[in-house]
């Protein structure tokens, strides 16, 4: 289950990594680049269309599966730490993504007001929703499964 997760994210991922590209291949937004404006496109579309079954159906619901509940005392699976690491390097980039479209807002606007709005809506969203996702995996990596105790409490009561 964790490779089907790793590509989605890497899917969903797709339009951050674009704007990081377009980023740097006009110089922080000082150059005109095409590659901006197909950035943008990108971001438009993911916005419009696969943004919402995506960001909040499958991912979660993938990330949920994926995450082993532990035993009292078992220590957190080495995939569940690799997959937190993933989330929290996504949550930076859309951190640091988000700062930089604010800290460049006229150069990005000279490329039209749209594609600023798309790209300040991305990396909103990314960072949001990256955090959301951590919540899940904190949560349920951090409960342990008691079924045996639960039995062995029922019996007592009887």
């Amino acid at each position: 289950m964790h490779y089907v997760l790793y590509g989605l994210l890497l899917i969903y991922s797709l339009p951050l990594i674009g704007f990081i590209i377009a980023a740097f291949q006009s110089s922080l937004f000082s150059e005109n680049a095409e590659f901006v404006r197909v950035a943008s496109v990108i971001t438009g579309t993911y916005l419009s269309v696969s943004r919402d079954p995506l960001g909040n159906l499958v991912l979660p619901l993938v990330t949920v599966y994926s995450v082993q509940l532990r035993s009292p005392g078992q220590r957190v699976p080495r995939a569940t730490l690799w997959l937190l690491a993933a989330l929290m390097l996504l949550a930076t980039a859309g951190s640091v993504s988000y700062s930089l479209v604010t800290r460049y807002e006229l150069d990005i606007r000279a490329f039209g007001q749209d594609v600023f709005e798309r790209f300040r809506d991305l990396t909103l969203l990314y960072f949001r929703d990256a955090l959301a996702y951590i919540a899940v995996v904190l949560g349920i990596s951090a409960k342990t499964t008691d079924v045996g105790a639960k039995d062995d409490q029922e019996d007592k009561t009887q």
